[in-house]
């Protein structure tokens, strides 16, 4: 199928959350005990990622500037800064209030419950040089509650610690998501004429000297070997010799 508009991407980001959210939270926690946590928590970041990809896509910070003024506006507690560097993205840049982005509360969160519910389906836990932790625990569906209800929750972005010192976050992805929501509206990031950097994979043509080029998109094996070194016509043949069915 062909890439999805940016503006579709959004839609379909946003009203499988509220569409979830709100169908889970007519059924109760006895005859559904799980309550979405690290689904709904990875949703919000996966829109907050949207709108970072999107939003640098245009010339200079513009309208990465707007979303984080507009954010900040709604909730400062985001950009709270930490006493040092959290976490930093290559291609796209998150919003940000002030110097030091990379100090900010906000590029934490989306670092270990994007990177972690990407790849083991929960939170990436911090070991700090004291061997103290700190993580980052998510809230779920109450029965009841139908996505808005509950606006603001008094412990999100609270945080605890323990007896021997580890830390903790606490983290509403339904007030984030409802917050993020409201800042990608008002900043007019919907309306503008951007376009969107859709992630491919390539396999580029070998150079005239027989060397395979190193591109970003484009990844080695081990044994010299180029990924994805196939055409369509080969890809078709390996299907059918495998009992795939073309229809």
């Amino acid at each position: 199928m062909p890439n999805m508009s940016s503006g579709d991407i959004y839609r379909a980001i946003t009203s499988d959350f509220e569409s979830s959210w709100n169908a889970l939270s007519l059924i109760p926690e006895r005859v559904a005990p799980g309550r979405g946590n690290f689904m709904f928590a990875r949703q919000g970041v996966t829109l907050l990622e949207w709108a970072a990809r999107l939003a640098s896509s245009g010339r200079g910070r513009t309208w990465t500037r707007a979303i984080a003024n507009e954010l900040y506006q709604i909730e400062p507690k985001y950009f709270a800064v930490l006493p040092g560097p959290c976490g930093d993205n290559s291609d796209f840049r998150l919003p940000s209030v002030g110097p030091n982005p990379c100090n900010q509360l906000l590029w934490a969160v989306f670092d270990l419950i994007r990177n972690g519910g990407a790849h083991q389906y929960q939170q990436i836990t911090v070991l700090l040089p004291n061997r103290r932790e700190f993580s980052v625990s998510v809230t779920g569906v109450a029965f009841g509650e139908m996505l808005g209800r509950v606006r603001r929750h008094d412990y999100h972005l609270w945080f605890q610690s323990d007896r021997r010192g580890n830390v903790w976050l606490s983290w509403c992805p339904d007030t984030f998501f409802l917050d993020l929501m409201e800042a990608v509206q008002r900043s007019g990031l919907l309306g503008a004429r951007l376009r969107f950097r859709y992630l491919r994979r390539v396999q580029p043509r070998p150079a005239s000297t027989g060397a395979i080029p190193r591109l970003r998109s484009f990844r080695l094996l081990t044994r010299g070997t180029a990924m994805w070194n196939f055409d369509t016509h080969a890809l078709k043949r390996s299907f059918l010799a495998s009992g795939l069915h073309e229809v």
